[in-house]
């Protein structure tokens, strides 16, 4: 049975296989329910946004507000 963080990986493993596919340097979501998909970490976007940068050939990027730098950890 394979475990949510082996999906978690999986999926961003698809991801940098289509950013490669497709020439792409990154790849940008904000959309709080794909932020979810792809880290497992949900948030609420009040003001603040959260960014997660995906890249092919490298760990994925979050950029977050400071204050909430502490509920991320990737």
């Amino acid at each position: 049975m394979e475990t949510f963080e082996t999906e978690l990986k999986n999926r961003n493993k698809n991801l940098q296989n289509l950013l490669k596919e497709n020439n792409l340097d990154a790849y940008v979501i904000t959309d709080p329910e794909d932020v979810w998909y792809f880290s497992n970490i949900a948030y609420s976007p009040e003001q603040r946004p959260f960014f997660f940068i995906a890249f092919p050939n490298k760990k994925p990027l979050f950029i977050v507000p400071k204050l909430e730098e502490s509920h991320v950890d990737v």
